[in-house]
């Protein structure tokens, strides 16, 4: 079996050998969504993100997650809360406008302690990964879930 790499554009030969059950696994029944596999086989952990910004320009100024499984997918479905919840807080370049519509729904600004203390994005942006994957066990896929207000 061989693959293309796009930014090589060069084919690579497997040389390994896949058994049927581990080549199922590559296969996306038609319909579905390309995590199907990791789902189906209890492996799917499940990210509520949420992101909150002050405007245009201004750029994001808060980032939230809650990490959860739902165990027995198919049989008996439980929800399993799996890590304490992420809450970071940005602080935007200096040059950063906000939005006096956006910044009333959340009631955070430039002069809020929540943000006059924070890190600015690459730091946050850091720190949620290193939560990812702190959180993640042997073969566990995180699947996030974004929702626009």
């Amino acid at each position: 079996m061989s693959f293309l790499n796009m930014s090589t554009k060069k084919t690579t030969k497997i040389t390994k050998a896949i058994d049927d059950e581990s080549l199922d696994a590559l296969i996306i029944p038609k319909g579905k969504s390309i995590a199907h596999n990791v789902i189906n086989n209890d492996r799917a952990v499940f990210c509520s993100f949420v992101l909150e910004h002050g405007g245009e320009y201004c750029g994001i100024i808060q980032v939230s997650a809650q990490l959860f499984c739902i165990n027995n997918f198919h049989a008996n479905p439980k929800v399993e809360h799996i890590s304490n919840k992420f809450n970071k807080y940005v602080r935007p370049p200096n040059s950063a406008i906000w939005d006096q519509n956006t910044t009333a729904v959340h009631h955070l600004s430039s002069n809020s302690p929540q943000i006059l203390s924070a890190d600015p994005i690459n730091q946050a942006w850091s720190d949620f990964n290193n939560f990812i994957n702190s959180n993640l066990h042997h073969e566990e896929k995180c699947i996030i879930d974004c929702l626009q207000r």
